[in-house]
């Protein structure tokens, strides 16, 4: 699921694979950032793997229109 405030200043989103009704298979990731500007954004996520669990910060840039 992704949700954007109106005025896209900020973006969340959750996420899980899910086999069947096997709840043993959730493994829950979500990310949220913040658009400083329509070219700039904060990232902050957690990436959960049934081997590991990460967090991700990032900081992106977009060049061109």
């Amino acid at each position: 699921a992704t949700y954007s405030t109106p005025d896209n200043r900020f973006t969340f989103n959750v996420s899980t694979p899910l086999t069947g009704l096997d709840l043993q298979s959730l493994r829950p990731s979500f990310s949220t950032a913040y658009n400083i500007t329509p070219r700039t954004s904060l990232s902050i996520g957690v990436k959960n793997t049934p081997e590991t669990t990460q967090v991700r910060f990032g900081v992106t840039y977009r060049f061109g229109q």
